[in-house]
């Protein structure tokens, strides 16, 4: 008996501490796979020549790919299944060929390519004894098994474990309440296959298998007592010395396990003021025999030697209002200990048995220290939870904690850490720093730069529970899924799933320790702790054979040899299945597969791909071993299926089935044979028939193409008439305007002047416009004719440039003239040659900003182009540093009525003809010109002439006009009290005459431009605006749309001018939100009544919200804007009614509104200034209260923000003719 004891006392050891794993220290599993899991006794286990596991029961025969079983069971009605359900044996042949014997004594041969079994007669059977004497070994074979130095053997249903080197035999027993017990009390049959799998059938039905390769993952309960104080207490602190592990328990004390007697006992029971050991979180030794101990009651040392507990409180010790929670301690390069406390730490003096306390929470607040550790360089480095992670710099002098370095959760810095909540850290051989929070696991290197795992690591948003490392360098670490190993020099990181009666390990927060003598790594979970030694982790590099093991066909699963719709879709068994034929309507399937890797099936790994289909591999676990296809294509594939084992070895070999899916019906060869007979047939019917017919189509081609001629020219009419009115109505405004104020009698004569001017240039320009309309005309009717004379071309170019100088001067413009010869003398339409060279100098000058630079060259060489129809050619080219043309307007340039933005500075409009015409008149002399621009870097026209050698008669053209400069005045200073008017023209004509005309009565601003309007509406919030209808860049129709949709200007009212009089185009712009439109040619008198007209109209607005002391909300149910805007104002003076230092500044801010903008809409909407309406609200407030009588009058000052009485007594009596006594007396 005292024998017995020693024995299993020494086996318990072998269990705990004997961490190199050995066939004998058997771990088994129960296998559970689902309802068709065996349920009576397991007689017979044998591995095929496949790979797959079968087992005989007394209830039929179950194969196992390690995902799911098979069953076999005989029916009457099938002469190739087993002759009975109840299996006496199962075993190979000489051939590897599986036998099956029932209880009825019949053998049965399985063929695996139908999966059927065929009787084995008796009589035509030469070796039948031979394999009868094999059916009775093979029970007796599976009461014994043997490996390496190990057997183990059946004894009347008990499973005993025999050590052929020590002779040392034990009992394999089902001790529920230890991991890796077998599930049940009597064993009926064991085998071993070559994956040294020990399978162990039981009595009930039960399979158990053990791995003897198990990785040596040692898992202990925390089950010490009978009475269940620590029955599955989670651990929260290990350590280890020579004789004892010492284990600190969550809400339990601390208890010491003897090693050698596995006698664990509480700490609280054996030293005095042990129960202060309570919840405690970590535990170290000092280096002077002492082991130190941290609890939420304090610091706590204990001395083995004298069986002594000494205990510090932090409360007391710092005479801090702070928990005693001590969480993590660690000993610096000098052997001082540290402690983690919250907010703080702690140094312990020895010499004084004192504590020194830093107190951090500047820097980490009221949190707690999780873990710290000394680095290389002296460095003290804190986990935090919740203020992340930091470090006390030292050295080259410094004292610990004069440079401090924060790091937390920062995605876009080298110093972001994946979370806050930094739970422990670990210091690996080559200095990188390991940080393990509740969002991933990261490491920081030598200069500070922290590097989270990568997403795909499965560590990268996890929580990291502890980290450690092992002596080969390699990471450990624990998380909530399980454990990994990371090796830097591979970058391999592998994942382990270490299951304990089929969970899942929870691992606790910092709970590791490493034994630096025996290298054993123990991890802290929370019903016990898991211990391993690293040199034993062995990865299994074998990679498993894949089978496909069933075929769903429409969701429906199809077995061998059975018809499905008509025909037997599988032949065979699919791993012995080469090809796969669908119809088109089967084309939907599934293939299921498994890797026959029994080690840990459920962690294997597969990769699919369907070539033909698949662009890559698919990977999916054990939990989804199938490939799942949807109406494929008709054609032809190959599905390729490869597997891993948990440890990630690939298998190179791949199981691979080719796929046919047939086309439909209407798809066949048969089918288009078909299709196209009758193609042809339909073809030669439409020929025949097209042929009838071709005269009367094609005539209603011809029609239908002349229509669609005749609609185009009626809208290029349109729109040219469109155009025309506009460009003629702009200078007969600026005609009839200032002939109707010159009859009238009353103009100054210093205005006259001015007057005269405007009609002057305006009739010049009318008339140079109908000039180029008329031109413009003849050269399309072709009435044109050419007049060429013979003259030197370098002198008369130099002559027309020459009366560009002075235009050209007055911007600054650099105007030059270069020729290639001195003189080029030839016949050339001399009119036609002036007006081109006229309006591509005109626009060079229109288009280059002040201070640019316009060249003109002429040259003569042989021409290149045979389509000139001459040997000699006059080349003229214009170039300027102007706006350049965009690439898109570049093809539309030399269309009529086409115009793009002009520069700021030029003057006058454009009509869109003048390039139109200069491309006609080039053409009908028989030459060629071509634009060469870019953006922002300016324009160059060439133009390809012919020198002709006969003259012609032809007509004389009026020159194109010069234009005649305005008289640009200078700006008129006026006094604030004036309204501020925007005038908006792209014509700046328009603008000085209106500019004249309204100067006596507003503030002038203008623009040339809704863009440039827009920003000065924005800035400087004009009372009313005057904006013609088309113009570059933004015309008046968007503009009045953004000024009335803009909170900051949707006030100010606004007139629209413009030549088109269609009623669709007033409606457009009344909707857009204008208060007014006016065509061209306008009467000056009727443009000042309207506009006077709409300031009036906003001026009564003002009285009336004056008059009634608050904002009439609904006067005008149109201007919803304004009214939302009041609202807005007010109620933000109403809720800051009472708050000091309340004043305009902040209203403004509140309002998203400059001082400009908020004091001009205000006085726009309400006649009063900022701080009036202000007052008016607080004033209406205190009238209110004080009609209210309950309060008394200084009161309602203070309530309505006022801290002087005699302020707000000035204040009231302003707003309502009445001081506050007053005002209470009368009411």
């Amino acid at each position: 008996m005292k024998y017995q004891y020693l024995l299993l006392s020494f086996l318990l050891m072998q269990s705990l501490f004997g961490f190199s794993q050995q066939p004998g220290n058997l771990y088994f599993e129960k296998v559970v796979a689902g309802p068709d899991t065996p349920h009576t006794a397991i007689m017979g286990i044998v591995k095929d020549k496949d790979g797959f596991v079968w087992f005989g029961s007394w209830d039929g025969l179950f194969r196992f790919d390690g995902i799911q079983f098979k069953i076999f069971r005989n029916t009457e009605s099938d002469e190739n299944g087993i002759s009975s359900n109840r299996i006496r044996t199962i075993f190979p042949d000489d051939a590897g060929e599986l036998i099956v014997m029932g209880f009825d004594r019949e053998l049965r041969r399985y063929d695996p390519l139908q999966e059927s079994f065929q009787k084995i007669e008796k009589a035509a059977t030469a070796n039948y004894s031979n394999l009868y004497e094999k059916a009775l070994e093979s029970i007796a074979k599976g009461k014994q098994v043997t490996y390496a130095n190990m057997q183990w053997e059946l004894d009347d249903g008990v499973l005993w474990q025999y050590n052929l080197q020590t002779g040392l035999k034990k009992q394999v027993v089902n001790d529920l309440s230890k991991p890796g017990a077998l599930s049940d009390d009597f064993a009926s049959w064991i085998f071993l296959d070559d994956q040294q799998i020990l399978w162990v059938g039981m009595a009930n039905g039960d399979i158990n298998k053990a791995d003897l390769n198990r990785k040596p993952f040692n898992f202990q309960y925390t089950r010490f007592e009978e009475q269940g104080i620590w029955k599955n207490n989670a651990i929260r602190a290990i350590y280890e010395d020579d004789k004892y592990l010492w284990l600190a328990g969550n809400y339990r004390n601390v208890r010491k396990l003897d090693k050698q007697t596995g006698r664990s006992v509480d700490m609280a029971d054996v030293v005095p003021g042990g129960d202060n050991l309570l919840r405690t979180r970590a535990i170290v030794p000092d280096g002077k025999g002492n082991i130190w101990f941290g609890s939420v009651r304090g610091m706590h040392r204990y001395s083995p030697q004298r069986n002594q507990l000494k205990s510090y409180s932090p409360r007391k010790l710092f005479n801090a209002d702070m928990p005693n929670s001590v969480f993590t301690f660690c000993c610096d390069d000098k052997g001082q200990l540290w402690a983690g406390l919250y907010g703080s730490i702690a140094r312990y003096i020895p010499e004084k048995d004192q504590f020194e306390w830093f107190d951090l929470s500047s820097h980490i607040g009221e949190r707690s220290v999780m873990a710290m550790l000394f680095d290389r360089q002296a460095n003290l480095w804190l986990a935090t939870e919740g203020s992340g992670l930091i470090c006390l710099k030292q050295g080259a002098g410094k004292r610990l904690g004069e440079e401090i370095i924060s790091y937390r959760n920062k995605h876009d810095s080298v110093r972001g850490l994946p979370g806050n909540r930094v739970y422990c850290l670990y210091e690996d051989d080559e200095g990188l720093i390991w940080a393990g929070t509740s969002n991933g696991l990261c490491y920081l290197d030598p200069e500070g730069e922290v590097h989270v795992m990568p997403e795909n690591s499965g560590l990268s948003d996890g929580y990291i529970s502890a980290v450690t490392g092992d002596a080969n360098g390699n990471i450990w670490i624990s998380h909530k899924a399980g454990l990994a190993r990371y090796n830097k020099k591979s970058d391999e990181l592998r994942h382990f799933d270490p299951l304990v009666d089929k969970e899942r390990i929870s691992f606790l927060d910092n709970s590791c320790y490493k034994n630096p003598e025996t290298g054993q790594i123990y991890f802290g979970a929370q019903s016990g702790w898991l211990s391993f030694q690293p040199s034993g982790i062995k990865l299994n590099p074998i990679a498993p054979v894949v089978r496909f093991t069933a075929l769903e066909v429409l969701n429906s699963e199809v077995a061998i040899g059975e018809e499905w719709r008509g025909r037997v879709l599988l032949e065979q068994a699919l791993a012995h299945t080469n090809e796969l034929t669908f119809s088109f309507w089967e084309r939907s399937f599934a293939l299921s597969f498994a890797a026959l890797s029994y080690a840990e099936p459920a962690n294997n790994r597969y990769r699919y791909k369907l070539e033909g289909f698949d662009k890559n591999w698919i990977e999916t676990g054990a939990a989804n071993a199938k490939a799942v296809y949807s109406n494929l294509p008709a054609g032809r594939y190959v599905l390729k299926v490869k597997a891993a084992n948990p440890d990630g070895a690939w298998s190179d070999e791949q199981a691979r089935i080719l796929i046919r899916i047939k086309p439909p019906f209407w798809a066949s060869s048969f089918a288009w044979a078909f299709y196209v007979s009758i193609i042809v047939a339909v073809l030669i019917a439409i020929y025949y028939y097209l042929l009838a017919k071709e005269k009367f189509r094609s005539q209603l081609a011809l029609e239908r193409v002349e229509k669609e001629k005749i609609r185009a020219v009626d809208n290029v009419k349109l729109e040219f008439y469109t155009n025309v009115s506009h460009e003629l109505r702009t200078p007969l405004s600026l005609i009839l305007d200032p002939v109707e104020k010159l009859s009238e009698g009353n103009v100054p004569p210093d205005k006259q002047r001015d007057y005269l001017q405007i009609i002057h240039r305006n009739a010049t320009r009318l008339l140079s416009l109908i000039n180029q309309l008329l031109d413009f005309r003849k050269i399309e009717t072709q009435n044109e004719t050419l007049n060429p004379t013979y003259t030197d071309w370098v002198e008369f170019a130099r002559q027309i440039t020459g009366s560009f100088q002075m235009r050209a001067r007055r911007r600054q413009i650099e105007l030059s003239f270069h020729a290639s010869e001195p003189s080029v003398w030839g016949r050339i339409d001399q009119d036609k040659f002036e007006k081109i060279l006229f309006n591509l100098l005109g626009n060079a000058i229109k288009y280059t900003p002040d201070e640019g630079t316009v060249q003109v060259d002429v040259q003569e060489r042989k021409a290149a182009d045979q389509s000139v129809g001459s040997r000699k050619t006059l080349v003229l080219s214009v170039n300027d540093s102007g706006i350049g043309i965009p690439d898109d307007a570049q093809q539309t340039i030399f269309s009529p009525f086409v115009r793009i933005a002009a520069n700021k500075s030029y003057e006058g409009s454009s009509s869109g003809i003048g390039l139109a015409l200069t491309k006609k008149l080039v053409e009908l002399m028989g030459g060629t010109i071509r634009v060469e621009s870019k953006p922002g870097h300016g324009s160059r026209f060439i133009v390809e002439l012919p020198l002709e050698d006969e003259q012609q008669a032809g007509e004389q053209v009026v020159p194109v006009a010069e234009e005649v400069p305005l008289n640009q005045q200078a700006g008129q200073e006026y006094t604030s009290e004036k309204p501020l008017l925007l005038i908006v023209d792209d014509n700046p004509e328009i603008r000085n005459y209106l500019e004249k005309e309204l100067q006596d009565l507003f503030k002038i601003e203008t623009a040339e431009n809704g863009k440039e309007a827009k920003q000065k509406a924005t800035n400087l919030v004009p009372d009313i605006i005057i904006s013609d209808l088309m113009m570059p860049e933004m015309d008046g129709i968007e503009f009045c749309k953004k000024i009335k949709s803009d909170i900051r200007t949707s006030h100010i009212p606004v007139i629209l001018l413009t030549a088109r009089q269609a009623h669709e185009f007033k409606i457009e712009g009344l909707e857009k939100g204008a208060d007014a439109y006016m065509t061209k040619p306008f009467n000056s008198s009727v443009l000042k009544a309207q506009v006077k007209s709409l300031v009036e109209n906003r001026r009564k607005v003002q009285q009336q919200f004056q008059q009634a002391g608050e904002p009439l909300l609904d006067a005008k149910p149109e201007l919803d804007l304004e009214q939302e805007f009041l609202r807005k104002a007010i109620g933000l003076v109403q809720e800051n009614l009472n708050v000091e230092g309340f004043n305009s500044d902040v209203l403004a801010e509140k309002l998203n509104l400059s001082q400009r903008q908020l004091y001009r809409k205000l006085d726009a909407l309400t006649g009063q200034t900022v701080h009036q309406f202000i007052t008016s609200i607080r004033m209406n407030r205190a009238k209110e209260l004080l009609l209210k009588k309950e309060m008394s009058i200084s009161d309602v000052a203070f309530e309505v923000g006022y801290n002087e009485l005699s302020t707000f007594s000035r204040s009231f009596s302003k707003q309502f003719g009445k001081s506050p006594s007053q005002f209470l007396a009368e009411n």
